[in-house]
């Protein structure tokens, strides 16, 4: 729960600055590194797999909680949905700001993210139910018992030779509480998120 906490937490600030700084500042070269962004969407995980597996290694990051959590803090997809959302905000607003003597920093986390909610809250949702049930990553750069996540916690529950069914179909249900009741209560966010993010809004 901490490690998804810290993702969660660090990603939206991440990605909302991302965001900002893709649609809402001027800058050489920001067009082109959208559009590299966009392309990086388009590699498989597993591409940079062994390569940031022999990067953490060499921090010795390995078995710990900073391998876990900051590989995770970059979401091109989040971002995406943040840009895409603020640019569907009205200029008028930042420049009324401006003029009021606000800087790019204030109407960021004063104007801009308490308008962002609904994105924010899709962000949010897909990153902790995403972050709660990942499995692959944490059983590569984790040892010890102590560091495992919970969903490698449930695959423990198999072995060579026998697999404790009523324990992993028990820990499975009980890991999937979590996932169920975040998507139950934010429901409403994600759907006016994605429906405002697709340029689609009666």
């Amino acid at each position: 729960l901490f490690i998804t906490i810290a993702v969660l937490i660090g990603q939206i600030i991440l990605v909302a600055m991302g965001g900002y700084a893709l649609s809402r500042l001027h800058f050489p070269g920001r067009d082109f590194m959208f559009k590299l962004f966009i392309t990086f969407m388009l590699l498989p995980g597993v591409v940079t797999l062994i390569p940031g597996f022999i990067i953490l290694h060499s921090m010795n990051w390995v078995d710990t909680y900073w391998a876990m959590i900051v590989p995770a803090l970059g979401n091109i997809w989040g971002m995406f949905l943040m840009r895409q959302y603020m640019l569907s905000l009205p200029s008028s607003i930042e420049d009324a700001a401006r003029i009021d003597g606000a800087s790019s920093w204030q109407i960021f986390w004063k104007v801009i993210m308490p308008l962002c909610k609904p994105v924010i809250a899709t962000v949010g949702t897909f990153t902790f139910l995403s972050q709660w049930r990942s499995f692959f990553w944490p059983l590569i750069v984790t040892r010890s018992k102590e560091m495992r996540v919970i969903e490698v916690g449930v695959a423990m529950f198999s072995s060579q030779y026998v697999t404790n069914y009523p324990a992993q179909m028990a820990a499975a249900a009980l890991s999937s509480i979590p996932m169920i009741l975040v998507y139950i209560f934010a429901q409403k966010w994600i759907v006016q998120g994605i429906r405002l993010t697709s340029g689609y809004d009666k």
